[in-house]
């Protein structure tokens, strides 16, 4: 299915969201090749995948935390066994990819794909610059989150998308950090997609 928009369309869209207008044109093109590569085509998808993609980014301003990745020191669980693990694999993208084992499954979704300067293990600065948005759309893909999307565009959908994006799991018991603020995203974002002409 084709997307239902171009770049300067969703360029209003994530304007609509809170993403200063630089920002906005800066990030439009990379996100719309992010939603060809993941089938994030409809109504639904785009305003799920926006909503929790604003939130984790700080509206398109962070490309990766700005904690140093400390914490993640010898987390097995991320696959973190070497030395300097935890901050050579902090989060970077605009959903976070965290750990060694994260990156080296992108690198290798990559390499798979063809994709040139692909060994993001060697290099992971590249999910913060190269591959912001499509390490995103690849987190999103993982956990079948278009399936979840899919399943309507109430706040509970937005409440366990985020819980999924957020906690792990989206039948947490426990809110997303800054739930609200996606609920009100995606609010935003959709309405703007409807302005744009987006309805299925």
């Amino acid at each position: 299915m084709p997307i239902p928009l171009d770049a300067a369309a969703l360029g209003r869209v994530l304007r609509a969201g809170g993403v200063p207008g630089a920002l906005a044109d800066q990030n439009a093109e990379a996100l719309l090749e992010t939603f060809g590569h993941y089938e994030i085509n409809t109504l639904n998808r785009m305003g799920h995948f926006l909503a929790q993609v604003l939130v984790e980014s700080g509206r398109l301003k962070y490309r990766e935390e700005i904690a140093s990745g400390s914490a993640y020191e010898g987390r097995k669980d991320l696959g973190n066994v070497e030395a300097g693990d935890g901050r050579r694999f902090k989060g970077r993208g605009f959903i976070q990819l965290t750990g060694r084992a994260n990156y080296k499954a992108y690198g290798e979704t990559l390499q798979t794909g063809g994709t040139k300067n692909w060994d993001v293990v060697t290099t992971p600065t590249l999910v913060g610059t190269d591959f912001c948005s499509d390490s995103a759309g690849y987190f999103w893909n993982r956990e079948k989150l278009n399936l979840e999307a899919d399943k309507g565009d109430g706040i509970v959908n937005v409440q366990r998308i985020s819980r999924a994006v957020n906690r792990g799991n989206p039948n947490s018991a426990k809110p997303a950090n800054g739930e609200g603020d996606r609920i009100d995203s995606f609010r935003k974002v959709m309405a703007q997609l409807r302005k744009e002409g987006v309805t299925a």
